[in-house]
């Protein structure tokens, strides 16, 4: 008859049973359980767990592996353990270590099989390591050598010697002499794609051309697609008297249709503009000449290099640099801005005002924007000793946040006396013909 526990109470400290909870769980003087097996309870489990962390979270040392990604037969084995003193922040001491053991073993297909008995690793200043030969009796190409420690090796560290957990050290053993027969084999070919004709689907038929200039991605020859995008640009060389915004040159630009460039970009090549691409805006027959929006930073030299090149460009703003607003509002209209160069179209983002107080009298702030081909007053706000002390924006004196035109003007005037104004304004621009 087999005897049931009824009323289970804690079992004995490391006791073997595995008939209730209460043996599964276990008693609490359970001796920490470091390695798994069919007779320790999960407080044991639980100790050795802890054990194992506090351990690895309060070592006095950095340990690290050093192994090479992969070794060719008959070379050199070298895989490294190095061991670093946290605390004195030097490598571990040669006579602080005891080297301990390993075995070598050869994994081939999955199988696996040992090359070296229990073998002592080497120690030197901070580290343990062997070095031995892959030789070609024992190993091949895509074998996998791995160095089993046997968990003997131990250091000192303040005091306190303490047994590492190094894990298996695994080198692949490859074939780097075939990785150099294939490269000498790619060299061999390229430096004869250079004088050899070339046949279907060869590497000289891949850069040379083919005759077919029509330009088939697929077909074509590198060379004959570079013939083809070459066809899509056009070089020059300025002439004396090109300016940042003007560009000449009566050698190549020599097309009879006006504008015939607009609209692609033209690249300096050198110069003091080496880099800067612009829009084309404009090409005149008459003059031999290209010209772009925005200006280059420098007027080109005599003989500096540009690349024109063919491709449609869409209008982009270009951000101005703000423009700080003093002046005084006197009887006379000022202009706080009067943008209106033709070709151009504006978008003022953001505007500021600030005026002293006018007493008795009245600023006056005027906008003027195109009304059928006409520059019009279409708003205005007056600025008294009631409100003189805001800062003004264009919502506050014309109930917009922004403002877009290819003709805005912005006036300042008092009925009497002079008044001084600050502010600042910021816009950006674009060509638009």
């Amino acid at each position: 008859m087999t005897l049931i526990k009824q009323y289970p109470g804690i079992p004995l400290a490391d006791s073997t049973d595995n008939i209730n909870s209460a043996d599964v769980g276990g008693n609490k003087e359970d001796a920490a359980a470091v390695a798994v097996n069919t007779t320790q309870s999960q407080m044991a489990y639980l100790k050795g767990a802890f054990g194992i962390i506090l351990t690895l979270t309060t070592e006095d040392y950095i340990m690290s592996i050093h192994v090479p990604s992969v070794i060719d037969v008959d070379n050199t084995m070298l895989p490294q353990v190095t061991f670093y003193d946290k605390k004195l922040k030097i490598p571990v001491a040669s006579g602080d270590i005891v080297a301990g053991t390993f075995k070598l073993a050869r994994y081939r297909a999955n199988t696996r099989t040992e090359i070296l008995g229990a073998t002592a690793w080497t120690v030197t200043t901070g580290k343990i390591k062997d070095s031995r030969q892959a030789a070609s009796a024992s190993w091949a190409t895509d074998d996998l050598a791995v160095w089993e420690p046997q968990g003997d090796t131990t250091i000192e560290v303040n005091g306190s010697v303490v047994t590492p957990i190094i894990p298996e050290l695994q080198i692949p053993i490859g074939d780097i002499s075939t990785l150099e027969t294939k490269l000498d084999n790619i060299i061999g070919d390229i430096t004869s794609a250079v004088d050899e004709p070339p046949t279907a689907k060869s590497l000289q038929d891949i850069l040379h051309k083919d005759t077919n200039y029509t330009f088939d991605n697929e077909t074509d020859s590198l060379e004959a697609i570079s013939d083809s995008v070459s066809t899509g640009s056009l070089e020059l060389e300025a002439d004396a008297g090109s300016t940042a915004i003007n560009i000449v040159d009566a050698a190549a630009l020599t097309q009879a249709t006006t504008n015939w460039f607009r609209n692609a970009m033209v690249v300096a090549m050198d110069g003091d503009n080496a880099g800067q691409a612009r829009r084309i805006i404009a090409f005149t027959t008459a003059t031999d000449s290209i010209d772009v929006y925005p200006a280059f930073l420098a007027a080109p030299t005599a003989g500096d290099k540009f690349l024109i090149i063919s491709t449609w460009q869409p209008n982009v703003l270009d951000q101005q640099a703000d423009v700080a607003v003093t002046l005084n509002a006197t009887t006379s209209a000022a202009n706080i801005f009067d943008l209106n160069t033709a070709g151009l179209t504006y978008h003022i983002n953001n505007l500021i005002l600030k005026s002293v107080d006018p007493g008795a009298d009245t600023i006056t702030v005027k906008l003027y924007e195109l009304v059928n081909d006409a520059s019009v007053l279409v708003d205005s706000f007056d600025i008294t000793t009631s409100n003189y002390t805001n800062y003004f924006k264009l919502y506050d004196m014309f109930s917009v946040h922004q403002l877009v035109g290819d003709d805005i003007q912005i006036t300042i005037e008092s009925d009497a006396n002079s008044y001084a104004i600050t502010g600042q304004y910021q816009y950006s621009e674009t060509y638009t013909g």
